[in-house]
């Protein structure tokens, strides 16, 4: 799917390049027109058909060459549009939104990657600007609450929000799924991604995720002189790749943010981890709670509102996406957290405030 979008993009790519250097747009449209046929016989519509994000089942339907017709046409309606004497760029996010039914997608995203370089882009000094920035607004106060109280026990479900968000899980109780699809789905995920089968490798993790986890590995990071003191082999240039970015975001946010920053990512996941392993049965409801308990006071003790507790998880998982994907991975992720947690604080277009919002955090529990 990603080539097939690539083979597009290179064609408007082509289109920009020739536009800026001088040419008319309509030799910017006779060349779009040669080089559509070309183009339309490398893309491999099956492949197409079968990894398209998001696209209707009625696209799914469709022949080849109804989906090849309908892409022609897009091209031409741009091409010819051009041809006229208009702004090649007016109006490429309508025919975006073509393209998006034929393969699915967000328009709006489309056009950005044909644009080329609209996503934006951040890097650790501009991702300091927006913590820091996040960091001073002013809070809601915390409130003191007795572990009895129900209260109590909702805040321990929303510290799972940020998952429970991104995956449209529940938060209304300790299960996440009750449809046995959705729960087989979470068994299949806690093996695939955590190596969890059972009660016991389940506890296991919990106890990585609240004694070590990523946060051992951060501080690690944070003091090593240079990245070849991580390295298994100093020589390996494929581990370098792994460890370099990690080591960079480690020692740039060294003196601008607490030591232990990871945190909130390491005990935000360790509460998810509860629940789902809850919701398939490899936890009982009062083993789950005090769980929770302890996740919940560790987190009342490091964090003084939800933003904080937020903001390190977010953290947490660039220094974790860096070691896969490097700086593009830190960027994506980063925006993805930053969308997550407005809709976890702010309110919605309708008014509704995120739910995080709508729980006060707990700067102190009583007996």
């Amino acid at each position: 799917m990603a080539d097939d979008y690539k083979k597009v993009q290179e064609e408007y790519e082509k289109m920009m390049e020739a536009m800026f250097s001088g040419k008319s747009s309509e030799e910017v449209a006779a060349s779009i027109l040669q080089q559509q046929e070309a183009m339309m016989q490398h893309m491999d519509m099956d492949q197409v058909m079968k990894e398209a994000m998001g696209a209707a089942a009625a696209m799914m339907n469709q022949t080849e060459s109804q989906i090849q017709a309908q892409t022609e046409a897009m091209i031409q309606n741009l091409s010819a549009s051009m041809a006229g004497g208009e702004n090649p760029l007016s109006g490429l996010t309508d025919s975006m939104g073509d393209f998006a039914d034929l393969f699915g997608g967000d328009p709006e995203e489309l056009t950005r990657m044909f644009l080329g370089g609209g996503d934006p882009e951040y890097d650790l000094e501009s991702i300091n600007e927006k913590i820091q920035s996040l960091r001073v607004l002013e809070k809601e106060p915390g409130v003191t609450l007795s572990r009895s109280h129900e209260t109590f026990r909702t805040f321990e479900i929303l510290l799972t929000a940020y998952m429970s968000l991104k995956n449209a899980h529940e938060m209304d109780g300790l299960a996440m799924e009750e449809d046995p699809e959705f729960i087989d789905q979470i068994k299949d995920m806690l093996e695939s991604s955590w190596g969890i089968t059972n009660p016991a490798e389940l506890t296991e993790k919990l106890r990585e995720l609240t004694t070590a986890g990523h946060q051992a590995k951060y501080s690690r990071y944070q003091a090593a002189a240079n990245p070849q003191e991580l390295m298994d082999d100093p020589e390996d240039e494929e581990e370098l790749e792994s460890v370099l970015p990690c080591w960079k975001l480690a020692q740039y946010f060294k003196d601008k943010l607490p030591e232990n920053y990871i945190l909130g990512w390491d005990y935000g996941r360790a509460a998810t981890v509860v629940r789902w392993g809850y919701t398939v049965g490899y936890i009982n409801e009062e083993d789950s709670w005090a769980w929770l308990d302890q996740i919940a006071e560790k987190m009342i003790d490091v964090f003084d509102s939800w933003t904080e507790f937020g903001l390190s998880y977010v953290f947490g998982s660039l220094f974790w996406i860096a070691a896969f994907d490097g700086e593009e991975g830190i960027s994506e992720r980063f925006e993805e957290g930053i969308e997550l947690l407005t809709e976890l604080l702010d309110e919605d277009e309708d008014g509704q405030p995120g739910v995080w919002a709508q729980c006060a955090w707990i700067s102190e529990l009583t007996d």
